[in-house]
Parts: structure tokens; sequence; C-alpha cells
């Protein structure tokens, strides 16, 4: 168990400072920034009213960051190993009897904390350029539900970075899959969804830790479940995805190690 904290210790510090060093992270940021302000200024022009509703932006608001969020999951944890694979990374670290998950674990604690710092930044600048002070009403709730999307992006991401290594162009793929999650899972306002939709959301193990944390932040209930059953739903969905994940990087290893990458 040491030797595999190490490994997790080896692949964050690697990734963090990548992210601190480089140029792109702080690029995205501000892409994410644009991105909020965008998504916002396009509702707007076709519902003005919205903007003399703070609780409508910053719905919104927090809306467009779990696109964001999700979409930073999927490109940079979902890729994680086709990168290592391209750059032979992979091979070296799998042959000097590394782990798949100690790999990727180490990265999407990384991108974690990027996109508490990216998101809650974009929400801020969007917010407030909208007339809108930003604001958290349930610290609590908004940190738990912040922590367990974080924790079940990063369980869907390894699951999907495992498949990700036997698909031949793994970008159109994601360019797919950063829509479809965040659309399915509450991107939408549950009242305002279509009846399918809505179904899908019920049932999309992402739609209850992003209820809780827009919950936090806005004070107001979207998905008809009360508090104590939206922790209860939020932390057993976040642990089967992480679970998840873990075997399907276990799969992986196994298959990598007797057939090849």
């Amino acid at each position: 168990m040491r030797y595999r904290l190490n490994e997790v210790a080896a692949s964050f510090w690697a990734a963090s400072r990548v992210f601190v060093g480089a140029l792109a992270p702080r690029l995205w940021i501000l892409s994410n920034t644009f991105w909020s302000i965008g998504f916002v200024a396009l509702i707007a022009v076709h519902s003005p009213s919205m903007l003399t509703d703070p609780l409508m932006v910053q719905s919104i608001a927090w809306s467009v960051a779990l696109m964001m969020g999700t979409s930073n999951m999927f490109w940079l944890v979902g890729h994680a190993l086709v990168d290592a694979r391209d750059t032979g990374l992979l091979q070296a670290h799998l042959s000097s009897g590394g782990s798949l998950w100690g790999f990727v674990a180490g990265k999407a604690m990384v991108v974690g904390l990027y996109n508490l710092l990216s998101l809650n930044l974009a929400v801020a600048v969007t917010t407030t350029l909208f007339g809108t002070l930003p604001a958290i009403t349930n610290p609590a709730s908004w940190s738990l539900g912040f922590l367990l999307l974080q924790l079940a992006s990063s369980g869907i991401s390894a699951g999907y970075a495992t498949l990700l290594i036997w698909l031949k162009r793994p970008w159109i793929a994601t360019n797919f899959m950063q829509w479809l999650l965040p659309i399915s899972s509450g991107m939408i306002p549950y009242p305002m969804a279509p009846q399918p939709l809505k179904l899908i959301m019920l049932f999309s193990p992402l739609s209850y830790p992003f209820e809780l944390l827009r919950r936090g932040a806005t004070g107001t209930a979207f998905l008809p479940l009360g508090g104590d059953g939206l922790i209860t739903l939020s932390l057993v969905a976040t642990l089967a995805l992480l679970l998840a994940g873990l075997l399907a990087l276990e799969w992986g290893e196994r298959k990598m190690v007797r057939k090849g990458i």
C-alpha cells in the first residue's frame, strides 16, 4: 500500500508541475471564463428577463461549470493513458511495476484542484458581470457537492481512459461525451427539462452530487429530493462510480500486460 501511495504522490507531483509551469492551463482558465460568459449572454439575448433574476443567473453559471468541469476531466484524465501511450511513458510505467490507477489517480487529483480554481473563478466573474453578487448560501452542502462531483467525474474518466486506449479516434468520442453527460445530469435544470430528459436525469449518477453543489450555492432545490436523501444518493453514486473506474483500470492493466498496448 505504501508503494501505491508513493505512486499516486509521484503522479500528482508530475501533473501539478505541468499545471503550474505550463502556459496551456492558464489559458484554459481564461477559456472557461469566456465559455461561462458566452453561455449566459446567449441565453440572455433570447430571454432578457433572466438577467433580473439573480437565482437564474447563478443557476445557469453553475450549469455551465458542470459542463466545463466534466469536459476537463474527460480531456485531461480520460485521455491520460492515450497521451502516455503515445509518448512511451505508459509502457515504461507498466514495465517498472507501476499501476494504471496510481497513474490516473494523481492526475485526477490535480484536475480536481484545477477545477476548484477555474470553475469558481468562471462563476464569480460571470455572475458579477451580469449584475449578481456571487454567493454560496450553504457552504457545507456546496463543498460536499463539489468534492463528490470531482470524485464521481474522476471515476467515470478512469473507466473512460481505459476504453480510449483501444479507440482509433478518441477525440471524437470525447467531443460527444463532454456534452452528453452534463446535459443528462442537470445542466438543464430538472423543472425546465422535457419529460424524457427528466427520467434520464433521475438515473444519472452525476445528477445528485451536482444537485448538492448547486443547491448549496443557490439555496434552491431542483431535483424532487430532500436533503438527507440527496446526500445519501450522492455518496452512493460517487462510491459506485469510483469502484467502477477502479475495476475498469484493473481490467485494462491486465489486458495491456497480457496483450500489449
